[in-house]
């Protein structure tokens, strides 16, 4: 079974939860920098760099519990989780701070620089 397409989801807004502060390296404000690279990130293409996501083995604890969920509004790929290591829904930025290890910032900072927002 194909653990990319078995799920959907149904988005939440997520708007009121992002940082209202300016990243220091760029006038855009942070909350739609994070808006911007949610949106042109393709989630599935993001997770390919780091491994093969369709056999749904989870790079992190290794059991077969790794889903890409589809988004059940606009039928985008967009959430992530592993059911037994971390359980929850989950964005492309979330995706690279738990497998990068590093803070939410940075992993806004990284992506938005991949997709040239940000130099």
């Amino acid at each position: 079974m194909d653990k990319v397409h078995d799920q959907d989801y149904i988005a939440n807004d997520t708007s009121e939860q992002v940082h209202n502060d300016q990243d220091q390296n760029t006038d855009i404000p942070y909350a739609e920098l994070s808006g911007m690279v949610i949106e042109t990130n393709d989630l599935k293409e993001v997770i390919s760099r780091y491994f093969d996501p369709t056999d749904g083995y989870c790079p992190k604890c290794g059991q077969q519990d790794f889903v890409i969920m589809r988004n059940a509004k606009n039928g985008r790929l967009e959430a992530w989780c592993c059911f037994n290591c971390y359980n929850g829904v989950y964005d492309v930025i979330e995706f690279v701070l738990w497998i990068e290890d590093i803070d939410e910032t940075e992993a806004v900072r990284q992506l938005a620089t991949q997709i040239e927002i940000l130099e």
